[in-house]
């Protein structure tokens, strides 16, 4: 099957076949599918590639500890990434092996123009040798001071702290990290690449670049002012990766590493190899990396290009690293989460997906990821706007209007709400080809704040005949912020979609009115999570709780979301006796009228606020289909609702008699029981004297219920 030949190859940065991806890898491979979305939905011709990085002396010796061939090793966690990458919907055009014949084909070809070109040369090297596991020890398997900071526990490459590069001899007080023995010297001959014949080459590429991110371009030629030092492009044996045509050594594998990039495009080409190098040539290409291994991506590899003949990348987008409450990321403090295990936490992933995006600029900036601002985020941005708005919507027009859209509104108010959406689309589309993503995640945000704002203060569920309009116009909303959020939601944009009865839309589609459409079945797609928090491994009493599970991450209990007040019952009730509760200090036992004809008993927190007087023939609001439950021996059958600020405690009251709904204007009447969790995780407040649930007006016989304090929340 032919594929379609791209103008833009985006790739990530290569992860080890050694272990599993975790929650800081993910960053990169959101960031970059984002993007990639992005492009695609702009018409671009665009592929993503990546590969798993498979070559190297930690995959031969973890092989052989866990008694598997290097190939099987490799073949398990390549295997295991795919899936993860899944999981949250980071899609590849090809993912690909370095340990391929393509790689060593193109790794072959590259260094033989090298060698050619008279850009590699032979030199006798001191290196570190373990006399008691009787190997050379490469820079990963060596630890000591840092020459240049005195850092302590350094690899034997470059240093964490200061990120100075330098060679294993150079460590102080070296030791093997194999058996933790002190290492003796000895020489072997070793390959090495003129990177340093090429410091004007480099400067020109960093200075005339305007696509490479200032701070990083300043790095790097701060880098190359310096001096750089030739590339080692060899290892000895032991070691897993492709022989060096001609000699008994190996590819280091940071040779062939960044090679595997154009071997997977040629996987996407149907191992089209001559394919495969005309399209890079011609090709956009941009890479995604992490700020670790910018050396190897700004200088290392766009040397050797150049050497080689090849043409180099147009961009190299650089991202920080995700720490956790502001720390590295720990295995002791339970922080180190591999994907498939926080996958497995969240109700959904593409909730990971918006929080890293709305975090993302186009900096070095690490991310921090806080549970509790993650978790917040999500029910506040993602949940109660975003998706509260879709589900209002829709559900009211297939209620009101058996699903069919009208005209759109024409009114000033709807004309100034499309001038405004409009502007906020571009900026939008603006940001993301900026690798702005936090400030697209904004104005994504704003347009839905103003579609909310315009459905409450239009009003649609009080006037039939001229609701459609305001609902057409609002399902317009809803269609262009699910085109918006599609590079970041990309499942969430397609089930939103499918309610609208549309497929397939981008970024053209934006502000094209659908009209007198009939859309599909409305569903709630997201409700408010639970609260996670990170924990140390094992509970403190050596037990785990029901919401733990031993990875570090804890999911709070009992929490049963639904932000949804389609969910509520509401209805006056008359207060006809109050009573203290005998076992309970602080609660009445209260007897209502409902409507019913039959007596109802409910029990309340209310002594140290009203007196019994106080209370009798009230008009409550009553939660008429809270599930009955037990306090202090008293079983109560549903709640009053009353309004709380700063230790003030109102009970809401409401004209009306006995049995009369209360509505929540937008919504229908629950009809199901639900729990006191269920209830909680409504945003029921009073703003301005005004009583809000999920920011709809509550109504009885369509006035608005009001409370005596300005603000505070509803329970």
């Amino acid at each position: 099957m032919t594929k379609h030949i791209p103008s833009i190859v985006v790739t990530s940065a290569l992860p080890y076949a050694n272990g599993p991806i975790h929650i800081g890898h993910l960053v990169e491979y959101i960031q970059t599918d984002i993007y990639v979305r992005f492009l695609r939905l702009s018409g671009k011709s665009a592929v993503y590639c990546c590969a798993g990085d498979t070559h190297g002396t930690p995959i031969e010796i973890n092989a052989q500890k866990l008694g598997v061939t290097p190939e099987q090793l490799v073949a398990k966690y390549l295997k295991e990434h795919q899936e993860d990458f899944a999981k949250y919907h980071i899609k590849f055009d090809s993912y690909y092996s370095t340990n391929s014949e393509e790689n060593r084909y193109f790794s072959e070809k590259i260094y033989a123009a090298l060698k050619e070109n008279g850009h590699v040369y032979e030199k006798e090297l001191e290196l570190t040798f373990c006399e008691h596991d009787k190997r050379f020890l490469p820079d990963r398997y060596v630890k000591g001071k840092c020459p240049k900071c005195g850092a302590p526990d350094q690899y034997g490459d470059v240093c964490e702290k200061c990120n100075s590069t330098y060679t294993t001899i150079e460590l102080i007080d070296p030791y093997c990290t194999l058996c933790g023995n002190k290492p003796v010297r000895k020489r072997s001959k070793h390959l090495f690449f003129r990177l340093s014949s090429f410091s004007s080459f480099l400067k020109e590429w960093l200075t005339k670049n305007e696509k490479l991110q200032p701070e990083i371009r300043n790095q790097i030629l701060n880098w190359v002012k310096e001096g750089l030092d030739d590339w080692c492009i060899s290892r000895d044996g032991p070691y897993f990766g492709f022989r060096i045509p001609g000699t008994e050594k190996y590819f280091y594998v940071w040779l062939d590493a960044p090679i595997g990039y154009i071997s997977s495009l040629a996987n996407y080409l149907n191992k089209d190899l001559l394919l495969t190098e005309k399209v890079w040539n011609e090709a956009e290409v941009q890479h995604f990396i992490g700020k670790d291994i910018v050396y190897f991506h700004l200088l290392f590899w766009p040397a050797v290009l150049h050497a080689a003949g090849w043409k180099l990348p147009d961009n190299v987008v650089v991202h920080g690293h995700l720490t956790v409450d502001k720390e590295k990321m720990s295995k002791s403090r339970g922080t180190l989460l591999p994907a498939a295990e926080f996958a497995q936490l969240v109700p959904d992933t593409e909730f990971l997906r918006f929080y890293y995006a709305a975090n993302l600029s186009h900096t070095m900036t690490d991310i921090d990821l806080s549970l509790a601002d993650f978790t917040e985020r999500v029910n506040k941005e993602l949940v109660s706007n975003v998706a509260n708005f879709v589900y209002r919507t829709l559900s009211f027009v297939e209620k009101n209007y058996e699903g069919k859209l009208g005209k759109s509104a024409h009114d000033a108010k709807a004309t100034n709400l499309e001038k405004q959406m409009a502007e906020k689309e571009k900026l939008v589309l603006s940001y993301y080809g900026d690798y702005e993503f936090r400030k697209a995640v904004q104005e994504i945000f704003h347009i839905a704040s103003l579609g909310n704002a315009y459905l409450q203060e239009a009003a649609p569920w009080k006037e039939k005949e001229g609701g459609l309009p305001v609902l057409t116009t609002c399902a317009n909303i809803v269609k262009d912020l699910s085109i918006l959020l599609a590079p970041i939601l990309p499942e969430f944009a397609r089930r939103v979609q499918g309610q609208l009865n549309l497929h397939d839309l981008s970024f053209k589609d934006l502000g094209l009115t659908t009209e007198n459409h009939k859309i599909g079945k409305p569903a709630i797609i997201w409700t408010k999570m639970e609260q996670l928090s990170f924990d140390a491994k094992g509970a403190k009493d050596g037990k785990k709780d029901a919401g733990e599970t031993g990875t570090g991450i804890r999911a709070t209990v009992g929490s049963a979301p639904n932000p949804d007040p389609s969910i509520l019952d509401l209805i006056v009730a008359k207060v006809t006796k109050v009573e203290r509760h005998p076992q309970a200090e602080k609660l009445y036992i209260e007897t209502v009228d409902d409507g019913s004809g039959k007596e109802r008993v409910i029990v309340s927190g209310l002594v140290p606020h009203y007196n019994p007087e106080e209370l009798l023939n009230k008009n409550i609001i009553l939660v008429n289909n809270l599930k009955p439950a037990k306090l202090r021996g008293a079983l109560s059958h549903g709640m009053l609702l009353a309004a709380q600020h700063e230790g003030t405690v109102e009970v809401l009251e409401a004209h009306g008699k006995p049995g009369d709904r209360v509505v929540i204007e937008g919504f229908e009447r629950g009809t199901n029981e639900i729990s006191i969790d269920e209830f909680l995780q409504l945003k029921f407040l009073v703003k301005e004297h005004k009583v809000l649930c999920e920011g709809a007006p509550v109504t009885v016989h369509g006035k608005q219920l009001t409370a005596k304090v300005k603000e505070g929340k509803v329970a």
